[in-house]
């Protein structure tokens, strides 16, 4: 009988034709061949294969328990090495060096270094494309919530801003005001001097309301030749002295147009918010304190 290895099954051959196979673990080793070809010498196949299966298999147990002692108290090759295991010194250099975009140092190969490249590249250029267009915003907004003579907030956006400062002022319980402004004398200048001098009055009278407000006040253009202000933090008192303060910076301003010297006055009216006010209703309110000023005065010139 002849015994061949085949992996982890051995063979028993009884001349040429294979009687047993019987799987063996590969730490059984000389010792467990030396066994079985003794078991087998000078016997019948049939001998061969009543071996006890539980003797075999303790066996085959011990000796992978031996051997796997055998492994584990091996000293490794490193341990000898004076410069340690090179495995453990790169692991931590590994380690160490960052992700890029959320992908570990390890994959970052070549090719997705490129591809990380051309990615960064559209975003940069993405980016500026963004900036671009939100400086093209910002310049439309401004076109559209500016006067087209007078740089000051026009009817709408003036509206707008109006409702807000409304809103903030009922929210947080401060008060705030709005001043009217109706010139007297702009049709007769129109009317003497043409529209061009008419502009150049608007455009005198705007940039002189800008120059005596705080940065928190706003001003804009209402109407033709009307002129509204939105006092911050401004209770009824401090609207109508602000009021007078403006209407006698406007009496001073002088307007040079083609060699003639143009002298513009102005009536205002002033109003204090009120809680649950519109724009609509305080441009309404503070457009008849204009009017009633403007009649008083007249009345007071007869």
């Amino acid at each position: 009988m002849s015994q061949v290895a085949c992996g982890r099954v051995h063979v028993l051959y009884n001349g040429s034709v294979p009687v047993r196979r019987r799987r063996v673990c590969s730490g059984l080793g000389a010792s467990g061949l030396s066994f079985a070809q003794h078991q087998g010498e000078g016997r019948p196949a049939a001998a061969v294969s009543s071996l006890q299966p539980k003797l075999a298999l303790e066996r085959a147990t011990q000796a992978a328990v031996a051997a796997k002692k055998t492994r584990t108290q091996r000293p490794s090759h490193a341990d000898h090495s004076p410069e340690g295991s090179t495995r453990d010194v790169a692991a931590p250099a590994q380690a160490d060096r960052p992700a890029v975009l959320g992908i570990p140092a390890a994959e970052l190969t070549p090719h997705v270094r490129r591809a990380l490249k051309h990615l960064s590249d559209q975003v940069a250029s993405l980016q500026a494309d963004r900036a671009r267009l939100m400086d093209r915003l910002r310049q439309a907004e401004e076109l559209a919530d500016r006067d087209t003579l007078v740089p000051v907030f026009n009817r709408r956006a003036f509206e707008r801003e109006l409702n807000r400062i409304i809103s903030f002022a009922n929210r947080y319980e401060v008060q705030a005001s709005l001043v009217y402004f109706d010139l007297d004398g702009f049709k007769q200048i129109n009317d003497r001097f043409g529209h061009p001098a008419g502009d150049a009055v608007l455009l005198a009278v705007g940039e002189t309301l800008t120059a005596n407000i705080r940065e928190s006040d706003l001003v804009g253009r209402v109407g033709g030749d009307e002129f509204a202000v939105i006092l911050a933090k401004a209770g009824p008192e401090d609207a109508r002295r602000k009021a007078a303060q403006l209407a006698d910076a406007i009496s001073r301003c002088e307007i040079n147009y083609l060699g003639h010297r143009l002298k513009i006055a102005a009536a205002y009216g002033s109003y204090c918010f009120e809680r649950d006010d519109t724009g609509e209703r305080a441009l309404s309110r503070a457009d008849e304190a204009m009017y009633a000023n403007k009649v008083g005065r007249k009345i007071q010139s007869l």
